[in-house]
């Protein structure tokens, strides 16, 4: 999918013959020609009124360069973007979303915060939920804002609902019982009454779609962390023993980082039936039991369940569902320990 991802800015590249003699007849009063002798020293805004034209023809490579070239000003192009997104054009305003999910600085996330307003009906806003989905939110969102991605959760299809899910909960200034409630809603809902079956297939996926799809609300309530506790106690309380709900309900406190179910998620990643519940199981317990996680992680890293999902070059080998997330943990753990001891030769040590 192109609106929405974030690509690596890089160095700009030549310019096309046809823009030189394009954008002198399409080019607002604002966005001069670019000069016939510099076309690489083209400015943000020639670059955003030559997007204009080829959205609209449909020259996708000339738009992918042009997106790039965009990138490589970095927060120089945003007062560029900010005017090509006034003219509330569709096809060029989705080109811009993807422009700024590759620029990353915190001018580009409050421009496309500020396009969650146009509503859960705006492809515009679809797509800045998309590029936002691992990048947090530092800032207030308007009742507006906050609405789009609410309703998305709520209502929108599961794959839709899962990316906002993930962005509500990177809402860092809103109050975390207004994140977790509608992820907790449909979350619960999607438990007791999947949209996905495992007989959907998901592209480039390495587990379950049933699960992958569960873990994007999982991961959107992990963003919250320790507030988000309480609530999903409650909830696991009302749960019937063994009962799937009160199984991710479980799976989501030890991701939210609750060390009171450290117990049940280390034998869940040892034992459970599912191997993908397995999976998300090996992390919740990461973040459950903390540095008490390691010995365990220890035995898990040579375990050799497969995925039957997705498919690697024939020289990396199978996917190692469980061994290289229980790796991946271990080295996370890791280097936190390292971080936090004091250096030798230190008087603590």
């Amino acid at each position: 999918m192109k609106a929405g991802s974030a690509a690596t800015a890089g160095a700009v590249v030549s310019i096309p013959l046809l823009w030189l003699l394009a954008v002198g007849c399409v080019a607002a009063p604002a966005a001069p020609a670019v000069p016939q002798t510099a076309a690489a020293n083209a400015t943000p805004e020639q670059i955003v009124a030559r997007l204009a034209v080829t959205v609209t023809a449909g020259l996708d490579k000339e738009t992918d360069s042009l997106i790039k070239n965009l990138q490589a000003f970095r927060e120089a192009a945003i007062p560029a973007i900010t005017a090509g997104l006034a003219q509330k054009v569709e096809p060029l305003s989705l080109a811009l979303v993807q422009a700024l999910g590759g620029i990353g600085a915190d001018g580009s996330t409050s421009l496309r915060v500020e396009l969650l307003a146009d509503g859960p009906g705006s492809r515009t806003a679809r797509s800045a939920v998309g590029s936002l989905e691992n990048t947090p939110i530092r800032r207030p969102l308007s009742a507006a804002q906050l609405g789009t991605l609410t309703q998305l959760v709520r209502t929108d299809d599961i794959f839709g609902a899962g990316r906002a899910a993930r962005v509500l909960g990177n809402c860092l200034m809103v109050p975390a019982a207004d994140r977790l409630a509608p992820i907790l809603e449909r979350f619960e809902s999607e438990v007791v009454s999947p949209t996905v079956t495992d007989s959907v297939r998901i592209m480039g996926a390495y587990v379950s779609p049933r699960v992958g799809t569960l873990n994007e609300f999982v991961l959107g309530i992990s963003h919250i962390g320790k507030d988000a506790i309480p609530m999903l106690e409650q909830r696991r309380q009302r749960a019937a023993e063994k009962s799937e709900l009160r199984k991710w309900l479980t799976l989501a406190l030890g991701m939210a980082g609750d060390e009171s179910v450290a117990d049940d998620l280390g034998d869940m990643a040892l034992g459970d039936p599912d191997r993908y519940v397995r999976w998300v199981a090996v992390r919740a317990y990461a973040r459950s039991a903390k540095q008490k996680a390691i010995p365990l992680l220890e035995i898990l890293a040579s375990d050799q369940t497969e995925s039957e999902y997705g498919v690697l070059p024939p020289d990396r080998g199978p996917v190692l569902l469980i061994g290289m997330t229980a790796m991946a943990e271990l080295s996370r753990l890791k280097s936190e320990q390292a971080a936090s001891s004091p250096p030798a030769g230190s008087p603590n040590k």
